[in-house]
């Protein structure tokens, strides 16, 4: 007899390096797990320079197995699938999402895993896998990471393709109905937020729904023991997202203005990777704004922020990133939007504004005071501690997919996790 029960863990991102918080929700996951289980990472590996990082994920994991998709094997590939996803798009209302982690050689290796070996726990990042995901006899969970269908309705809403705000109506049901029966053939969906939670077991329809916050290792994101001085902001986030990049432009064209006019002399860093033309071009015209593209170690860039900001004016689920920066108890100032399904209330660490002009009100008040700033940080801390360290999270969650394998032929208990 099996001394651990086994866990195939199916991700449509490579996780390393970390460079957004779906990956470290994944790294953080995958570590919790495998001091439970024997898990597998079953994984694209879509780009590039992946090979280096395959040593530390088997540290972690008992197996990884990697797939390139074949759509990333050459340029004429890259077109060819390219050309097939509109096709598909436009008559089928397909979305790039499940479009992508299906593709044959992806679907091949996840059907000769799956009839290869039999799994105690088949555990999914998303809902956009293969039928035969759906059909496992494996306790079948679905990690959300946010509701989808809420994402793509606000990357619609905000797209500037003119075939696809022609077809937003068809696509947006069309992808509602995908994710719905998705989650209704799972034995157990996790839900980021309360509010997530609710509108998930809407969708799921009897599906067991629980909620598992973003876990953060609290040691790694400890506070400096210098307090930055100055006037230093900066903004945080994957620079490819839709939502970062209005919220870059928003900060710079409607708020850094204001905060200036209050005679405050103000650098700017942008945090992320992937940051587009656009947003590089914004350094280029301020020799105060800097755009720092992808780091190493977020850590540095953070802990020398006098205020981190986030003026997000849509997006969906919680922002991890926000958690790293209140653990290094620097202070924020952010949009209701952003902090959204968070449970903070103003004052944990945050400062919540809505409009430019309140928001540069806030910057500018939390520049001058220092005192201010170093209670807000250490609130913040204190929080994050409390509620979301990797223990309290996916520690949890660990021990209760044990339960629920060992109650697996009756009626697996129900709680709410968080």
């Amino acid at each position: 007899m099996r001394s651990r029960p086994s866990l195939l863990f199916l991700s449509g991102l490579f996780p390393l390096p970390v460079s957004s918080g779906v990956q470290q929700r994944t790294m953080h996951l995958l570590a919790s797990l495998s001091r439970h289980f024997d898990v597998t990472l079953l994984t694209h590996a879509a780009q590039a320079g992946y090979e280096p990082h395959l040593p530390h994920l088997r540290q972690i994991c008992t197996r990884v197995l990697t797939v390139v998709p074949a759509n990333k094997r050459s340029a004429l590939h890259r077109f060819a699938y390219k050309t097939l996803f509109w096709t598909r798009a436009v008559l089928q209302c397909e979305s790039s999402d499940r479009f992508y982690n299906t593709v044959p050689n992806v679907t091949r290796a996840v059907e000769r895993e799956l009839q290869a070996k039999r799994y105690d726990v088949l555990y999914c990042m998303y809902w956009y896998w293969p039928q035969a995901v759906l059909r496992a006899s494996a306790l079948r969970v679905l990690d959300s990471n946010d509701v989808q269908t809420e994402r793509y309705r606000n990357e619609l809403e905000h797209t500037r393709q003119p075939l696809l705000r022609l077809l937003r109506s068809r696509l947006l049901r069309a992808y509602e109905r995908q994710e719905r029966s998705a989650l209704q053939s799972m034995h157990l969906v996790v839900a980021v937020t309360e509010r997530d939670r609710e509108l998930l077991a809407h969708m799921a329809a009897g599906t067991d729904v629980v909620v598992v916050p973003t876990g953060l290792d609290t040691e790694h994101f400890s506070p400096r023991a210098s307090i930055p001085q100055g006037a230093h902001l900066v903004f945080y986030g994957a620079m490819a997202n839709p939502m970062n990049r209005d919220a870059v432009h928003h900060f710079v064209q409607e708020i850094l203005p204001r905060i200036r006019a209050r005679g405050l002399d103000v650098r700017v860093s942008l945090v992320g990777s992937s940051p587009s033309t656009d947003i590089v071009a914004l350094a280029e015209r301020d020799p105060q704004i800097e755009v720092t593209g992808f780091v190493d170690d977020v850590r540095e860039p953070l802990a020398s922020a006098t205020l981190v900001v986030c003026p997000l004016r849509f997006g969906s689920g919680i922002r991890g990133r926000l958690y790293e920066v209140m653990s290094l108890a620097v202070p924020v100032v952010a949009t209701p939007v952003a902090v959204r399904g968070m449970g903070l209330r103003d004052g944990d660490g945050v400062v919540v504004a809505e409009s430019p002009e309140p928001f540069a009100a806030a910057v500018a008040r939390l520049l001058q005071d220092g005192n201010e700033r170093a209670r807000l940080g250490a609130r913040g801390r204190a929080y994050v501690v409390e509620h979301m360290s990797i223990a309290a999270t996916f520690g949890r969650l660990a021990h209760d997919l044990v339960e629920r394998v060992r109650h697996r032929g009756g009626e697996a208990p129900h709680r709410e996790m968080l």
